[in-house]
């Protein structure tokens, strides 16, 4: 047994003795950095076999090799660099040694695009375009199927890769801008390279790679420049509560606390459970640190090393592809100190950088703890300035579903008080992740015509889903909602793009949509207007957008004709105004006398 154990032992040294010997490095991640950031400092993750036995020596007198982190595992070395501000872009060696076996590898500091720190301001006269880039529009067929990725591409499986990519929404930028929107938000495009259900983007393989399905880094980067040529924005969707169970670091993770124990088992998805002054530390735990789904590991925030890393990846995508705006998946259920300290470090480095946390319920008070007016009562500020408005998607519904009153959307807006700002709140008609609307109004295009008027003329900034303006109306499971857009596959009989073969009725609502977003986006009262409404009477809502330069009065009726509605009651506005112009059909309308409203009518009325 002891000769044994000699041997093991013996075999064991002659083993690291030779892994030392060939010294390699897998990756180093960020692949990249930037000269004239706001931080001086940057970790650089350093992934070999037994790379942490190595000295390091940083050869340059910019560049400051600030200290060396370890952990349990020796094929991982943090290097905290300092970044000196007179740094000029260039490369740089980073040199490993071990056992007198160096090895030299050039790193590169790339300069700064100019204004980079500077981003556009989001407002309430911005409209996001949400695509699932799967299910947009093919415009490369070649990189349906990719050797080395699992999932290959079959439109006839609703949860499988359909095909879209980023061609193809490059190829479609033009039917985007001429909708009237402002803004492009994708869902997630990075690597997801799962055995199957990667469509969605949401279980992430590479935080530093588009997924090649959808295209390659340069042409995520090429989509955010033609994207600005046109005046849209480009909005990046990113996930720091998990990643993908693929992700590469899941075979030999970097640490033992790298993701959250698996034993606490899938979270218990209640928001409530984190601002509720009465709750568990096993039920905040288990909403924070459970597994958002078995495929999706639960990542550690509170990992100093990771926590720095998810930090660098955000900044990374910002300055690589110049987006404008983040939109940030589950946000609740990260360590939410973390997320607050994520925040200010965007503000470091972009003070105008337009950032939305998912937060999803139903209760203004629980989203405003996400987005509080007056502080927390535990002193949480998570420092966002737009949550996505549940509240008032679901007040939407239940104003213009069947049998609803547009009480619900009033009542919902009534606790606007509550946030810090509700006008920077993005409101939705639907998303990614709900029944499309048309399907919850019973397929009733003038109800269609109601809730997305009021989606698109109340506070907020708006977001539009793709198709839902040719009347989609996918429920059920995920891949039903998340739909294919009608021509964008080749051989595709109907086409949005061209309005070949759409039914009157889907012309109609597309029609519809055009000449709301492209008035909204230019009118002022919209763009940064106050919002005063009055009580809704006979299922009947109004309100009106007021800013200096215009003022709108928005009638919603939910009911049936009202031959004469009278508007004294509304005199505190309408006292200067005698006429104005429905932009919904270019009529005049005279505000000296009572108006006779159709039944399940919009009117958006500039006055005049």
């Amino acid at each position: 047994t002891m000769k044994k154990t000699v041997t093991i032992i013996i075999y064991i040294l002659l083993s690291l003795h030779s892994r030392a010997q060939d010294i390699s490095i897998t990756r180093i991640e960020p692949p990249f950095w930037w000269t004239g950031m706001e931080s001086q400092d940057l970790e650089l993750m350093v992934y070999g076999p037994s790379i942490a036995v190595a000295t390091v020596i940083v050869e340059s007198k910019d560049i400051q090799l600030a200290g060396i982190q370890k952990t349990n595992n020796p094929n991982y070395i943090f290097l905290d660099l300092k970044i000196s501000k007179d740094a000029l872009p260039g490369k740089f060696p980073i040199i490993f040694n071990i056992k007198e076996k160096p090895l030299k590898i050039a790193y590169e500091l790339k300069a700064r695009r100019e204004g980079a720190k500077q981003k556009p301001v989001t407002n309430g006269g911005d409209a996001m375009y949400l695509i699932t880039p799967d299910r947009f529009a093919n415009g490369d067929t070649t990189n349906d199927n990719i050797p080395g990725m699992h999932e290959s591409a079959n439109r006839g499986i609703n949860y499988g890769r359909h095909g879209g990519d980023i061609q193809g929404i490059i190829d479609h930028l033009d039917y985007i801008k001429k909708l009237g929107m402002t803004a492009i938000w994708l869902n997630p495009v990075l690597e997801n390279n799962q055995p199957r259900y990667t469509y969605h983007g949401y279980a992430i393989s590479n935080f530093y790679k588009i997924d090649p399905r959808f295209g390659t880094n340069d042409q995520y980067a090429e989509l955010s420049e033609k994207a600005h040529a046109l005046g849209l924005k480009v909005v990046m969707d990113q996930i720091f509560n998990h990643c993908g169970s693929a992700h590469w670091w899941m075979t030999d993770l970097p640490s033992a606390d790298w993701i959250n124990d698996t034993a606490i088992g899938r979270t218990n998805y209640n928001n409530a459970c984190v601002s509720d002054p009465h709750g568990s530390i096993y039920d905040r735990t288990k909403h924070s640190r459970g597994y958002f789904d078995i495929n999706m590991p639960d990542l550690n925030q509170a990992n100093p090393i990771l926590a720095t890393y998810m930090i660098q990846q955000s900044i990374w995508w910002i300055e690589f592809a110049n987006l404008d705006a983040l939109r940030i998946d589950t946000y609740p259920f990260s360590d939410k100190n973390f997320m607050a300290a994520w925040r200010l470090r965007m503000a470091e480095e972009y003070p105008n950088l337009f950032v939305v946390g998912e937060v999803w319920m139903d209760n203004v008070a629980y989203e405003a703890y996400w987005n509080s007016a007056m502080g927390n009562a535990d002193g949480y500020d998570s420092h966002l300035n737009s949550i996505t408005d549940y509240p008032v998607y679901y007040g939407m519904l239940n104003s213009f579903k069947k049998g609803g009153n547009v009480y619900e959307a009033y009542k919902t807006l009534t606790l606007d008080f509550l946030y810090k700002s509700a006008d920077l709140n993005v409101v939705f008609y639907d998303n990614h992740d709900v029944n499309r609307t048309f399907a919850e109004l019973d397929e009733n295009i003038d109800k269609f015509k109601l809730a997305s008027t009021f989606a698109l003329t109340t506070r907020g900034v708006a977001q539009w889903y793709y198709g839902s303006e040719i009347l989609m109306k996918g429920t059920g499971s995920d891949g039903y909602k998340r739909q294919d857009m009608p021509g964008g596959w080749p051989g595709d009989t109907k086409n949005v793009f061209s309005g070949k073969d759409l039914t009157p009725q889907e012309t109609e609502a597309l029609q519809f949509i055009t000449n709301l977003l492209n008035w909204r986006k230019n009118s002022k009262a919209i763009q940064q207007g106050s919002l005063l409404h009055f009580i809704p009477e006979d299922n009947v809502y109004v309100y009106f957008r007021i800013s200096k330069e215009e003022t709108v009065m928005i009638i919603l009726n939910n009911g049936d004709v009202k031959p004469a509605f009278k508007l004294d009651r509304f005199k505190e506005v309408l006292m200067n105004y005698k006429s104005g112009i429905n932009i919904l059909d270019q009529a005049s309308v005279d505000l000296t006398k009572p108006l006779t409203l159709n039944a399940l009518t919009p009117y958006i009325i500039v006055l005049e």
